[in-house]
């Protein structure tokens, strides 16, 4: 079952690095600070499956000298790295808007065809991510991917 999920986690990161990519240059194009804070909350769903992925192989390990209870706090750590990323980009997009409000930048942003058809392309792929997630939850009984 761990494979799976792990096969899951994987497929996430793929998908979700291929969207982050399409919304940020899209966005980037279009001006579009929506679609850009967008793209960076995909990329900390891509953090996220990346550090579940490691967590997840770190704390599967078998205890050790060192370790004489196993590896299970390395899910804790996993948590307060997620945590302080979700920070950092929260930080980012607050000075990117405030700067952008003080600069007099117009808030209505030039949806190009560009960045629609990127929107739709991603919104559909994000659905078949979740949709796969739901399927595997149902095999293996866990939520993380």
């Amino acid at each position: 079952m761990l494979g799976k999920q792990r096969n899951g986690v994987f497929a996430a990161i793929v998908i979700n690095t291929f969207v982050w990519i399409l919304r940020l240059v899209a966005g980037v194009l279009s001006s579009g600070s929506a679609l850009i804070a967008d793209a960076w909350h995909t990329m900390s769903d891509n953090a996220s499956s990346v550090i579940i992925y490691l967590a997840s192989k770190i704390a599967s390990k078998p205890p050790d000298k060192l370790h004489p209870y196993g590896h299970g706090k390395s899910v804790d750590v996993a948590t307060f790295i997620m945590g302080l990323i979700l920070l950092a980009i929260t930080a980012f997009l607050t000075f990117e808007s405030i700067n952008r409000v003080i600069s007099g930048y117009s808030i209505i942003a030039e949806y190009t065809l560009l960045a629609v058809n990127v929107l739709v392309l991603t919104c559909v792929m994000k659905e078949l991510l979740a949709r796969y997630a739901l399927r595997l939850y149902k095999i293996t009984g866990v939520s993380h991917l």
